[in-house]
């Protein structure tokens, strides 16, 4: 029997971030997400020459790849609580040093799994006097990203 693949919903995506440690993970999912926008970048290094005739040429010789992602902030009015998974972002994005480099699963619906660590640079909630408060994050990933297929 052949599936054939189908369109997916952007919502359906899980992004946790390890509240534990390395060897003991502790998946926290991160609620109030409403955009994830992967990136990506390369260093290229000119390896044009006399033989080029005048062709310009390049090797890829580094990529890196980053993860945006936009939040409705969420928090319990009468105790100041936070999210739990927003809480470890903020608390996260203070850090520095090795200390500052977290662990993350992005899930696919179909159960496909994106594993990587990435230091955060996080913005303070805001919005206008009609919105809903926001915030947006950056996740650089530090070395690659191991993807486990869905079993």
């Amino acid at each position: 029997m052949t599936v054939t693949p189908e369109p997916t919903i952007a919502r359906d995506f899980v992004l946790n971030i390890n509240t534990g440690t390395v060897t003991t993970p502790t998946w926290t999912p991160i609620s109030g997400i409403t955009n994830i926008a992967p990136g990506n970048d390369s260093t290229k290094t000119d390896d044009s020459d006399f033989d080029s005739n005048g062709r310009a040429r390049s090797t890829v010789v580094e990529r890196s790849d980053t993860l945006q992602v936009d939040l409705n902030y969420k928090e319990d009015p009468s105790t100041g609580a936070r999210d739990p998974g927003q809480q470890a972002l903020l608390d996260a994005s203070k850090l520095i040093g090795t200390a500052a480099k977290k662990q993350f699963q992005y899930l696919t619906p179909g159960g496909t799994q994106y594993a990587f660590t990435a230091s955060i640079d996080m913005n303070l909630p805001g919005g206008g006097k009609t919105d809903l408060a926001t915030t947006s994050l950056t996740l650089t990933i530090d070395g690659d990203i191991t993807e486990t297929p869905a079993p």
